[in-house]
């Protein structure tokens, strides 16, 4: 059989999700050994008392940290500008009302919430397999020596130690409580290292003092110390768990290879932060898009676009505004403007069929020059953004209704030493014409065993786009001096045909 005895912030840990090395379903886990038989809790009173009594403070300081969250964000301030006092005060306000409904909501469950934790730990206490051991006169005896030999946990001076030096009691000797069997294994639990641990350095080993009194008490040989309950199952209880349900260690197992994932991650990150190298959790994203070269990038094929849209929508307005104005034109009149166009050194006539004068016109024009409902669907259809991000970030089109798109690809996977590139192709109807490239470099770092830099690389950032906006360019600048001709000729015809 296997004893756990855990520490009290365990327990509320459980409860509370105030740990993120300790997952919210602990609780059910710990539950299903107890009911398949797989385990025993040993359970001070001391720290049941402790849990009890702690339990409605750490499901009450759930809501005082909303609150303080909530007068840091009262308290937080911009740079005194219109524009961007404005911005800062519009992303603010939803922040404030969200925590502000959350608060609230907290505080109308509140009572609920003390009152399901407080059943849920009365549920597992009194489970059959908990055996609850109570302190008696040779335990409280025990504890005032320690303190007057300042021996673990009263080495640490000014610090109110008795409850953990009870329970310390309690685990040294338990052969005198439970009549263990040779093949039986013993776990004490804690986050608290500062109290029971050899030291800050030395986190996973229990403190000597604590060590000498389990060799002294026979216990050394099936005592194991634990900080991490979620790593305990895994390292520790794989056959109980097994033997009690085979999906359920799976689960387990994919959960905590997630959780040594982020660990390293997190590590590696602190690693890179303190010689300045950028998180690999940073948003290389928004790093590219503030890049000088993509600014310009974006910047001059948005103007480059936005000449083309206004061109095209004078032209629109200009086409609309010149046969609007043929109705106010009695047709004789308009015979002789056109007899008049048309002597004119230029190699277009309008042919006016069967006395159509009007309809002649609009034939001509759209024959002609370029067709003002191809001039709408190329005007409506422009996609434009005014900043970097993957996926279509241009897109336009000719009078043909050929699509033209400039689009970013490629993943951002950042690792130590690796590199990824962002793509960006220029196509038409989805045949590349030409692509840019941006090249991310995310240097690295690594430390030795003394804790000094044994290897490391800078962190870079390459951009190559200038080929690709001359040919964008080089397009959207020969559709737009195409609109702009026709515009011209539209205009050189209503000059004739009004005047």
């Amino acid at each position: 059989m296997k004893y756990i005895l855990f520490d009290t912030n365990i327990y509320l840990d459980m409860i509370v999700s105030r740990e993120e090395n300790n997952t919210v379903d602990n609780y059910e886990h710990l539950e299903k050994l107890l009911d398949f038989d797989k385990v025993k809790i040993i359970l001070p009173k001391i720290v049941k008392s402790e849990v009890k009594r702690n339990l409605k403070n750490e499901i009450e300081n759930i809501g005082n940290k909303i609150k303080a969250v909530r007068t840091n964000l009262k308290n937080t301030y911009w740079l005194n500008h219109i524009d961007e006092i404005e911005t800062f005060n519009n992303r603010l306000k939803p922040l404030k009302s969200e925590l502000g409904k959350l608060s609230d909501e907290f505080e109308k469950s509140k009572l609920k919430f003390i009152e399901i934790a407080e059943k849920k730990v009365d549920v597992l206490f009194s489970h059959p397999n908990v055996i609850e051991i109570e302190e008696n006169e040779m335990l409280l005896s025990n504890v005032q020596k320690r303190k007057i030999y300042k021996k673990c946990p009263f080495h640490i001076d000014d610090k109110d130690s008795y409850a953990d030096a009870l329970i310390i009691e309690i685990l040294v000797n338990l052969k005198d409580m439970i009549n263990f069997s040779l093949s039986d294994s013993l776990y004490f639990m804690t986050r608290n290292y500062r109290d029971f641990s050899a030291s800050n350095k030395e986190k996973d080993n229990i403190h000597n003092d604590i060590k000498l009194e389990l060799e002294r008490n026979n216990l050394i040989n099936m005592f194991n110390y634990r900080r991490n309950f979620n790593k305990t199952l895994i390292q520790d209880f794989e056959q109980e768990i097994k033997e009690a349900d085979a999906k359920w260690y799976e689960e387990l197992e994919e959960e905590a290879k997630y959780k040594e994932k982020i660990y390293y991650r997190d590590l590696k990150n602190e690693e890179r932060e303190s010689v300045g190298l950028k998180s690999l959790d940073f948003d290389y994203l928004e790093f590219i898009s503030m890049q000088d070269e993509v600014t310009d990038f974006i910047y001059n094929i948005h103007e480059l676009i936005n000449d083309y849209s206004a061109n095209l929508e004078e032209y629109i307005i200009e086409y609309d505004d010149l046969i609007e104005g043929l109705d106010e034109i009695d047709e004789e009149r308009l015979l002789k403007r056109i007899k008049k166009y048309n002597e004119t050194p230029i190699d277009l006539k309008i042919d006016v069929i069967d006395d159509e004068v009007d309809d002649s016109i609009i034939s001509f024009v759209n024959s002609n020059l370029i067709d003002r409902d191809k001039v709408n669907y190329v005007f409506e259809n422009i996609k434009s953004k005014d900043y970097f991000s993957r996926g279509d970030i241009f897109t336009f089109y000719d009078f043909e209704k050929n699509e033209y798109s400039i689009t970013a690809k490629g993943e951002i996977n950042p690792e130590d030493y690796s590199t990824d590139n962002i793509i960006l192709d220029f196509t038409k109807n989805d045949n590349k014409i030409i692509e840019g490239e941006i090249e991310l470099y995310y240097g690295g770092i690594e430390f030795n065993f003394d804790g000094c830099v044994d290897e490391g690389a800078k962190e870079s950032i390459t951009v190559n786009l200038s080929d690709i906006f001359e040919e964008v360019k080089k397009t959207i600048n020969k559709l737009t001096g195409l609109v702009t001709k026709n515009r011209a000729e539209l205009n050189n015809i209503e000059k004739y045909l009004k005047k």
